[in-house]
């Protein structure tokens, strides 16, 4: 866990100027979630030409779909030692490994979400809780093409108004429907 995001080192962030990406900032304290990509992200974004690359964070139960998230954010590269410490040592060479800073409030979270009013943000934050949150890791460009992952499940679940770190969750266990490209 963590006070406040990193304000450098996004990996093809939206927002060039840092200026603009600390304006945007939720209040911390925030959990760094850490995932691995059987690839480069920065160099598979640069070779189709994708602009920024971010995550977007969805209840579980929801369908991913356009501006129906509850909140986004930067990718990061982690350094070296989190690398390390994550995949053990000696064995980190070829790997890649992000980070994303998601709000620990689910209060700083639903109020991000109102900025989209298509969402129903009590309705999204009560399927947080109950069956998880989902996040969506891609990216686009200004041209209208991209590229989503699937849902993967964050590993935190949702305790009063704070989302906890959690290796076992007692949540739904559903298959989140899977993301779409813009294409589609």
């Amino acid at each position: 866990m963590q006070d406040s995001e990193e304000t450098v080192g996004a990996v093809l962030p939206y927002w060039k100027d840092d200026a603009k990406r600390i304006e945007r900032r939720l209040p911390g304290p925030y959990i760094a979630a850490f995932f691995s990509a059987p690839a480069d992200l920065e160099a598979l974004g640069s070779s189709n030409h994708i602009s920024h690359l971010q995550y977007n964070i969805i209840a579980c139960a929801s369908v991913p779909g356009d501006e129906a998230y509850l909140v986004d954010g930067d990718v990061f590269r982690s350094s070296p030692i989190e690398v390390e410490s994550l995949v053990g040592s000696g064995r980190s060479i070829g790997e890649h490994v992000y980070k994303v800073y998601i709000p620990k409030s689910l209060t700083q979270i639903g109020k991000r979400a109102e900025g989209y009013a298509l969402l129903n943000v009590p309705e999204e934050l009560g399927k947080v809780r109950s069956t998880g949150l989902c996040m969506i890791v891609g990216g686009g460009n200004m041209l209208g093409g991209g590229f989503w992952s699937q849902a993967v499940r964050v590993p935190v679940k949702a305790v009063g108004d704070s989302l906890e770190i959690s290796l076992e969750t007692e949540q739904s266990t559903s298959t989140p429907e899977p993301a779409k490209s813009p294409e589609e």
